[in-house]
């Protein structure tokens, strides 16, 4: 996690940002969890499932600087 919030960091990653989190459950999930709440960055989750304005909608609704998300 130490290693994320690094690489989060160097993004331009900063507390109080909102980073929104389109993944799979998974070891990365949490990881990344746990990276952003030792940045003090806030995760949003993001329902994989989402597509087309239900996607725009909830990136537009939760203020996400930042969209991580599996390939």
């Amino acid at each position: 996690a130490a290693r994320m919030a690094a690489g989060l960091r160097e993004r331009g990653v900063e507390p109080g940002d909102h980073v929104a989190l389109m993944l799979s459950n998974g070891p990365e999930f949490l990881f990344l969890v746990f990276a952003l709440a030792r940045l003090g960055a806030v995760a949003v989750p993001l329902n994989v499932s989402y597509k087309g304005d239900l996607l725009v909608h909830a990136l537009r609704s939760s203020d996400a600087c930042v969209l991580v998300a599996e390939e």
